[in-house]
């Protein structure tokens, strides 16, 4: 077995999908280029985005001409993402590619049977093929594909249950954290590749496993099979939106799950990874309980990011060490992706221990906070309880860094009623790497102390 193992692109310039032909006019000897500046998706656009189309006319195995036909719309007017000797040089490529890479027609006419390629353009000017595989632009008839939508699930292994990636709600900031707790939703995207017709009406699709909801991972059960909805976008005759919703129930309590895809294109092919990073940037996965405000779905415990140490002392009553991660800097955008990911947790009474724990459940591990994730709440569980206490909460006041950050600390009994408040003598935060004292402000980023 061999392990594949990527850079990642974290600062690129310009990303995209290409094809060594024109999906629209099969026969036609184009390359089509839709690209998109620094990290914004093309193939999972937020509302209203449009990226960069080019399609490059090839003679004689050559770029001959290029033709603009749609500007970005993230770009200044009369702006362009790629150059033209940017295109020549990547339309270059493509034709290497194209006349290179050995696919197996399978009884199809290998003129057109294209490749699909997602690539990215680094600051050092370099272009990066991210992935690679065939498109099937006409069936055998000649007459050019339907436009459809593929989903691409990557997920990884899962011991005694079925691969895909573990989904868990994200923090709102309308909610406090008990009602976070209670509302926890856990799921798992199923791996595999999905392709959707993009033909408005009704489909019965299946995408996720069924959740389970709360502390206690009460399982749901499906009151139906998923229903994704195909519609017009309105104003937009070319474009498509895509919804797939399943309710189930959970106890005495209605869950629905949910994706969102706003803008695809109805007559080409659309294609969307959804991945850690995907859903860590975009995030169109929802859950709602019992008609409460919907929670991003989200990877859980963010495993893909660096680890931030918080570390709180309780005097003699004890201390605890807590992983955090955020999926960007605080106080630059309203709400950053975040997650309690593990905590350790020492207590005791008048010097005397009454024991530790190490929770790493993310049922049992809230995170909520307030506008830029200020003024946070960690809400910790504890199965079974210690020393009488089923939660330990920890509340901030102030911006993280800053002199005037503080903390209290409650434990709590199982119905939530206050046991004891705990001293908090001394705390500190550990970032990573060299973003240790850094001070988070939304109108001016990161402030070193």
């Amino acid at each position: 077995m061999g392990i594949l193992i990527s850079p990642a692109f974290l600062d690129e310039v310009a990303q995209g999908v290409a094809f060594t032909g024109n999906p629209l006019n099969p026969t036609a000897d184009e390359l089509v280029i839709n690209v998109q500046p620094g990290d914004a998706s093309v193939v999972l656009p937020e509302p209203g985005a449009v990226p960069e189309r080019d399609v490059l006319e090839v003679k004689e195995g050559r770029v001959a001409r290029i033709r603009r036909e749609q500007t970005s719309s993230l770009v200044p007017p009369g702006a362009q993402v790629l150059s033209d000797p940017q295109l020549h040089r990547l339309g270059a490529l493509l034709l290497q590619l194209r006349d290179s890479y050995a696919v197996d027609p399978e009884g199809h006419d290998p003129a057109l049977i294209f490749l699909d390629l997602e690539f990215k353009l680094t600051p050092e000017g370099e272009l990066v093929f991210k992935q690679v595989r065939p498109y099937l632009a006409a069936d055998a008839t000649g007459r050019a594909a339907e436009g459809f939508a593929r989903l691409e699930l990557p997920g990884r292994p899962a011991p005694g249950g079925p691969a895909g990636l573990p989904l868990c709600a994200a923090w709102r900031e309308a909610e406090d954290a008990a009602t976070e707790e209670a509302d926890f939703l856990q799921t798992t995207l199923r791996a595999g590749e999905l392709t959707l017709p993009l033909i408005t009406g009704t489909l019965a699709v299946d995408l996720w496993s069924p959740p389970r909801l709360g502390p206690e991972a009460i399982p749901a059960t499906a009151e139906g099979p998923g229903r994704l909805d195909i519609d017009l976008v309105a104003g937009r005759p070319e474009l498509r939106s895509l919804r797939l919703s399943q309710a189930f129930r959970a106890g005495p309590h209605g869950v629905v799950l949910s994706l969102e895809l706003p803008a695809l294109r109805a007559a080409e092919p659309n294609l969307l990874r959804l991945d850690e990073a995907t859903l860590l940037r975009d995030a169109p996965l929802w859950g709602t309980v019992d008609g409460r405000p919907a929670a991003r779905l989200q990877p859980c415990a963010l495993p893909s990011l660096p680890d931030e140490r918080l570390m709180l002392d309780f005097g003699t009553a004890g201390r605890t060490v807590l992983t955090l991660r955020y999926g960007a800097d605080r106080g630059l955008v309203p709400y950053a992706p975040a997650a309690l990911a593990a905590a350790w947790l020492s207590l005791g009474v008048d010097g005397a221990t009454e024991g530790t724990r190490y929770i790493a459940e993310p049922r049992h591990l809230i995170y909520d906070a307030g506008r830029h994730n200020w003024n946070e709440v960690l809400r910790i569980r504890l199965e079974p309880p210690l020393g009488g206490a089923s939660v330990l909460e920890l509340t901030a006041t102030g911006i993280p860094g800053r002199a005037d950050e503080r903390w209290t600390a409650r434990l709590l009994d199982g119905a939530g009623a206050l046991l004891n408040e705990l001293p908090v003598t001394g705390f500190r935060r550990l970032a990573p790497r060299a973003e240790v004292g850094r001070v988070w402000l939304p109108w001016c980023g990161g402030l070193t102390r």
